[in-house]
């Protein structure tokens, strides 16, 4: 997929083994990965892709985030 990174973000924890390709194709299916896993860095100033669960991070999301409870 070629679609632009989405604007709108929400903050979300890392499951265990997830990666940022994962959360890219989860939260932002339409935009190109390789360019949502960029954003992801950019937003949470991570010096590279690693990630351990736990971690919360901004991500780019396509609609509106997913809220407990909903």
């Amino acid at each position: 997929m070629s679609g632009r990174v989405p604007e709108q973000t929400a903050t979300v924890t890392v499951g265990a083994g997830e990666t940022l390709w994962d959360m890219a194709r989860e939260y932002a299916p339409s935009a190109d990965a390789d360019d949502v896993v960029a954003r992801i860095r950019q937003l949470n100033s991570l010096g590279d892709t690693a990630v351990v669960p736990g971690l919360p991070l901004t991500v780019p999301v396509d609609a509106e985030p997913l809220v407990a409870g909903r």
